[in-house]
């Protein structure tokens, strides 16, 4: 079960991606997907989303944000 903060975030980042076809986004379940929760070492605040390029993280932000802001951190990376 997810949280309701990780369900609002789900919400927000889709319709961004949904709206940029250059942005993909992955999801991985804290309970389910641990080995790859444990690559992001992700702390104790969820969610955690992590922006990344070639394999590499550009920039990570946990918590709730409003789209309008995420949309702002993501543009500073394109």
């Amino acid at each position: 079960m997810w949280c309701p903060s990780c369900i609002i975030m789900t919400n927000r980042l889709q319709k961004i991606v949904s709206a940029d076809p250059s942005l993909d986004l992955v999801q991985y379940d804290f309970d389910l997907d641990i080995k790859m929760v444990e690559k992001y070492v992700p702390g104790k605040i969820l969610p955690l989303v992590v922006l990344e390029k070639g394999g590499k993280e550009l920039i990570r932000f946990s918590g709730e944000l409003s789209q309008k802001d995420i949309m702002k951190k993501i543009g500073e990376y394109k």
